[in-house]
């Protein structure tokens, strides 16, 4: 499994398809194709707001490095 780094893709490609991943979980839980019960909305939204805050932490380390 190669991996992909933010030269290959923008980090805006990577946010777009996080946004489309969530979008299409959370259409298959209500059309009820979805067979793993998900947390609540706010539990997701704030899991996702620590880790945005954890990768801005780890970019603003790496630009005081250079």
């Amino acid at each position: 499994m190669s991996t992909i780094t933010t030269e290959e893709y923008p980090m805006d490609l990577n946010l777009d398809i996080l946004t489309d991943l969530i979008a299409q979980v959370a259409l298959d839980q209500h059309l009820g194709r979805l067979t793993v019960r998900l947390p609540p909305p706010e539990v997701i939204e704030q899991a996702i707001t620590e880790a945005y805050e954890r990768l801005l932490q780890v970019i603003m380390e790496t630009n005081s490095l250079d």
